[in-house]
């Protein structure tokens, strides 16, 4: 593997932990405004829009260190056959992830309390960040 190679898969492992990262502060702050009161809803709120901003920032990086290995022929998480395997290897982390998101749902919002969307916002958000963080450690793992 080139040094260049080496470069960008580290940034595109970085910014998918940022991301991941990002996306679970995001969507639990939504559910801590959304559920609490007080100085616990102020900390959702604040927690909800730096994990906003900084998804939107990783999401922007990511995508350009992605399409910059592409272009530069180094790797193709998209058509490379063995991406491909990578990202099916990495749902057994978004299933794990959902899967603790949803009982964390259940420990918050409670089993009748709550609307629909408050419900689904940490089971999804635990199945994105879930595929993440698995989909950075196979590939770590992967190119030792």
């Amino acid at each position: 593997m080139t040094d260049l190679a080496r470069q960008l898969r580290a940034r595109v492992r970085l910014f998918a932990l940022i991301n991941a990262g990002a996306v679970l502060s995001w969507r639990g702050g939504e559910v801590l405004a959304a559920q609490f009161q007080g100085l616990a809803a102020g900390a959702g709120f604040l927690m909800s829009g730096i994990g906003l901003a900084l998804w939107i920032v990783s999401a922007i990086i990511l995508t350009g260190q992605v399409l910059h290995a592409r272009k530069a022929g180094v790797f193709d998480l998209f058509k490379d056959a063995f991406a491909r395997q990578l990202h099916r290897d990495a749902l057994v982390g978004a299933a794990a992830g959902a899967a603790l998101g949803y009982a964390l749902a259940l420990a918050v919002i409670g089993a009748g309390a709550g609307a629909g969307t408050e419900r689904l916002t940490l089971p999804v958000a635990g199945a994105i960040a879930g595929f993440l963080i698995a989909w950075v450690a196979l590939d770590v793992r992967r190119h030792k």
